[in-house]
């Protein structure tokens, strides 16, 4: 069909919408929907909200009538279904709106796509539109919440498996809703483009009556924040001592993909790490920016948005231009919090520090002088104080003398050589091995081989190291 034929896509329209619909619309004829407004040169600006499109062609309107353009300006297909107010308050047309809302089942998601057999053969994630998201998952336990989002554990009916369920409570405002969907959309679309071991892995999502939720993978047993905070009941056992300094690179790895991605997270805090079976997780997109697309800049001005201001870089706080660099400066202050634990002091005792050094402010980005004091104090030269000179690295006042996501990486796999049962990585990220070939082949060990060349770092425990490896 030539795209340039309307009375052709007219048609073609009007036998995929049905006028008296029996059943449910699937979602492939909702696919070929999209595809004709695409190509039609008048509705093409509706090829991205063919649910809404096909619901106002159903209930009787013509695409050149009021209400058409008015939901074309203010609704979007991600907000199916509407209660009957969501309706009214864009519509002056009160049958309009009732025979809207008696049509809103037939634009659902057929209710079997989140039923077993389908759920598990879901390869790519996606959205669905249904009537209650609590007829297709059971609500085990609230893990957090904060102003109109929470997060459970959930498990699927139908297979039994366990998720975690961000739910966004929608609001009565239509207006209230838009601005809500700004973060969720951003998150669904960092997730799908996001595949790594660090990163928790989008499932699907949907819209309800009620709420937009995501369903994601892995549910965690607990979050960091929770993990330095214990620290202040009991010290760390040796196995969370070993799997904390593990975090270091497992964290700065994970931050190197979203980099090199050309996405920046924007709200790096122990909160938004999720620990599960030892293994951390890099949460919470939802205010994440995405550079990789054509025309992007990867420099922002400007008013900030939402962040937060314990974590935050010393350019964010300030509204200065800023990029990815201020990822580096917020995961400098989560590590200055986890060197803090390991070296068996409590997030207590540096806080009580940064409010009586420096400029007695608690807030990492109005201290940094404090901050930089605090980690000479944590000084003990151990086998534990090489975080200490990543950390200065990474919280440097200005932008441009911060360490990147990538030579991070390679110092804290440098870091890592020459200790015995001991390492600031995971084998999940390659672990040492391919750095240990590239800077140690075989047979390069020699009697007269330097410390320095193994290792940054002078402890004792390093020479002894590298003196038995030369013999």
């Amino acid at each position: 069909m030539p795209p340039s034929n309307p009375v052709a896509l007219d048609i073609s329209l009007s036998t995929l919408i049905p006028s008296e619909p029996k059943e449910v619309i699937d979602d492939s004829t909702f696919r070929c929907i999209a595809g004709r407004l695409k190509d039609h040169p008048d509705l093409k600006s509706w090829k991205d909200n063919p649910r809404t499109y096909a619901l106002l062609r159903m209930a009787g309107c013509d695409p050149d009538s009021t209400a058409f353009r008015t939901c074309l300006a203010d609704v979007r297909d991600i907000m199916i279904p509407f209660e009957e107010g969501g309706f009214s308050s864009l519509i002056d047309d009160g049958e309009l709106t009732k025979r809207m809302v008696e049509l809103m089942p037939f634009v659902l998601s057929r209710p079997e796509t989140l039923g077993s057999r389908e759920f598990q053969k879901l390869v790519a994630p996606v959205h669905r539109h249904i009537w209650d998201g609590n007829d297709l998952f059971e609500e085990l336990e609230l893990l957090g919440a904060g102003g109109s989002c929470e997060v459970n554990r959930i498990r699927h009916k139908d297979t039994g498996q366990l998720y975690a369920r961000k739910k966004i409570h929608r609001g009565v405002r239509l207006s209230e809703q838009c601005a809500k969907l700004v973060e969720f959309e951003q998150e669904i679309s960092t997730l799908k483009k996001l595949k790594h071991v660090h990163l928790v892995q989008y499932v699907c999502s949907y819209t309800d009556f009620d709420t937009f939720a995501l369903i994601l993978s892995p549910v965690a047993d607990h979050d960091l924040k929770a993990m330095l905070s214990n620290a202040k009941r009991k010290p760390l056992s040796p196995v969370d001592a070993r799997s904390l300094r593990k975090y270091f690179g497992c964290l700065a790895e994970a931050v190197r993909f979203l980099h090199c991605n050309r996405i920046r997270h924007k709200d790096i805090k122990p909160a938004n790490v999720l620990i599960r079976d030892e293994q951390v997780f890099l949460c919470d997109f939802g205010i994440s920016r995405d550079s990789s697309m054509p025309d992007a800049e990867t420099i922002t001005q400007g008013a900030v948005g939402k962040y937060t201001s314990m974590y935050c870089s010393p350019e964010v706080a300030g509204f200065a231009p800023r990029n990815a660099s201020s990822d580096l400066f917020s995961l400098g202050c989560v590590f200055l919090e986890m060197v803090t634990v390991l070296k068996g002091r409590q997030l207590e005792d540096l806080t009580v520090f940064m409010d009586s050094h420096g400029r007695c402010s608690t807030w990492f980005w109005g201290n940094l002088e404090a901050a930089m004091q605090w980690l000479d104090q944590l000084k003990e030269d151990s086998f534990d104080d090489a975080p200490l000179v990543w950390i200065k690295a990474m919280m440097q006042e200005k932008s441009d003398n911060r360490i990147t996501a990538t030579d991070l990486v390679e110092n804290i796999k440098r870091d890592s050589l020459g200790l015995l049962s001991i390492t600031y990585i995971g084998p999940c990220c390659g672990g040492l091995d391919h750095y240990v070939t590239k800077s140690f082949p075989e047979g390069s060990f020699s009697p007269d081989l330097s410390p320095r060349q193994v290792s940054t770092r002078t402890s004792i425990v390093d020479k002894c190291f590298v003196l038995l490896m030369a013999l």
